[in-house]
């Protein structure tokens, strides 16, 4: 389970994870996903850079 609070006024980001290791990346990969699929061109390109520019420079899967 993953619960996220988020107050961009006071810029801060609050989650908390709870579950198995394969449970909790089933869940954020859906969540990706999610963000993806609901893009348009040409933000999906750009998000799908982003995201393995940070994979491949070690901002995620550290």
């Amino acid at each position: 389970m993953i619960k996220a609070k988020l107050d961009h006024k006071k810029d801060i980001c609050e989650i908390e994870v709870r579950g198995k290791i394969a449970e909790i990346t089933n869940e954020v990969a859906n969540i990706v996903e999610n963000v993806y699929v609901t893009l348009d061109e040409p933000y999906k390109a750009l998000y799908k850079r982003a995201l393995i520019t940070a994979i491949k420079e070690g901002q995620l899967l550290e």
